[in-house]
């Protein structure tokens, strides 16, 4: 994935994404994590806010996609590294729920995701934020 982010933006950060809850199992590891990594890339120089690199979550939200985050969790991020007007880039965006954030601290927001039935997902949930 840095690799490939990396062609187009500007790698930025590394951030941890607590999850709440029971600890995920990664068998092919042998580690039970409670944290996601959160990629923070740029166009060009980074033009954001100052930034702690622990976020979190007040709760998961599966109802629209098994991977799906919280917009609370979402909302922690982007309140706390973006500036209004800036753009968001989600390229594993599934139900969209980093979108809605997005619209709601009034920035930009672009969503890529290769499963067609969560792109239309996505699209309805957003257009329903934006209403």
């Amino acid at each position: 994935i840095y690799e490939m982010m990396s062609k187009h933006l500007v790698y930025y950060w590394t951030a941890a994404y607590l999850t709440p809850g029971q600890a995920t199992s990664l068998w092919q590891r042998n580690v039970n994590t409670n944290w996601k990594p959160l990629l923070i890339y740029s166009k060009g120089e980074y033009k954001g806010k100052i930034f702690g690199d622990v976020f979190k979550s007040d709760g998961n939200d599966k109802e629209h996609h098994k991977w799906g985050q919280s917009v609370s969790g979402m909302s922690d991020i982007i309140s706390k590294i973006c500036l209004p007007g800036q753009s968001i880039l989600d390229p594993f965006c599934g139900a969209g729920t980093t979108g809605i954030a997005a619209l709601k601290h009034s920035c930009f927001f672009d969503g890529i995701d290769n499963e067609l039935e969560k792109v239309n997902i996505s699209k309805g949930r957003i257009n329903d934020t934006q209403a």
